[in-house]
């Protein structure tokens, strides 16, 4: 996969744009293609909210819920059955350091262990695009 990075100041229009990107916001003018008709098997065209996994600045967590039920719950909201959510969600867990937390309530974990949560999520949607608004902000250095 690819990786890109937005980078300005605060207030510069990052989120904004991400947005935009990602289908979740219209643009006032304009329009988004992603990828070109010489690369096969690429995107040509806008997104579609069924084409992007977003992990937004606040993780947004159910509190009161474990750990794996929070990343479970993108992939139950997109139609998959529970064994496959929960595999998915185990995996993701995996890639992001936090498979030992997978039972924990959500309200015990620390800013940067809540946003591996919103990215583990992100990644157990198996979405060809994953957009994240400033997902190492939270992060110590190892981790980002």
């Amino acid at each position: 996969g690819r990786v890109g990075a937005i980078v300005g100041p605060s207030g510069s229009g990052k989120s904004t744009l991400l947005g935009v990107v990602s289908g979740l916001i219209k643009a006032d003018s304009g329009s988004v293609s992603l990828g070109s008709s010489t690369e096969p098997g690429r995107f040509v065209g806008p997104p579609t909210r069924s084409d992007v996994a977003w992990v937004p600045q606040g993780a947004h967590l159910l509190p009161e819920r474990s750990v794996i039920d929070n990343v479970m719950m993108g992939r139950l909201s997109d139609g998959s059955t529970l064994y496959e959510a929960f595999r998915s969600s185990e995996h993701a867990l995996h890639q992001v350091g936090l498979e030992d937390l997978a039972k924990a309530r959500a309200s015990t974990l620390s800013g940067g262990e809540i946003q591996r949560v919103a990215l583990a999520r992100a990644i157990s949607s198996d979405r060809p695009i994953l957009i994240a608004d400033e997902p190492t902000a939270s992060l110590d250095r190892l981790s980002a």
